[in-house]
């Protein structure tokens, strides 16, 4: 059975709140951290996800994920990470004003080369 809409409504907050904790530690280089916060927050919104009226939330997860991925050099665990984003956002960019170049750089190598695959070439 899901959540009640009084549950979800708890649970999307403590996901807010979660992600707010995630920026904080990506902003202050806790990359660890910040990739285990915004796991949690992402598994939260999914878990609630019939009460999710649009989906920003959930990028906005993926996008400080695979940033911080990128930052701590595992740019597989990244690409899988941007994989997952296009899948549900396929226009989906890192803001270049909040984001360094090699993040912006990973976001657009990875979706030509998915352009690429799409195109069978």
């Amino acid at each position: 059975p899901g959540a009640t809409g009084a549950q979800a409504a708890e649970s999307l907050e403590i996901a807010r709140d979660l992600f707010q904790n995630a920026r904080m530690s990506y902003d202050n280089l806790e990359l660890d951290a910040a990739v285990e916060q915004f796991e949690q927050a992402l598994e939260a919104f999914e878990e609630n996800i019939a009460h999710v009226s649009d989906l920003t939330e959930i990028s906005d997860c993926l996008v400080y994920i695979a940033a911080a991925q990128l930052l701590q050099g595992s740019s597989r665990q990244a690409r899988s990470t941007i994989q997952q984003l296009f899948i549900i956002d396929p226009e989906r960019r890192p803001d270049p004003d909040l984001f360094p170049p090699p993040v912006t750089e990973a976001f657009e190598q990875e979706s030509d080369r998915m352009g690429r695959v799409r195109e069978g070439r």
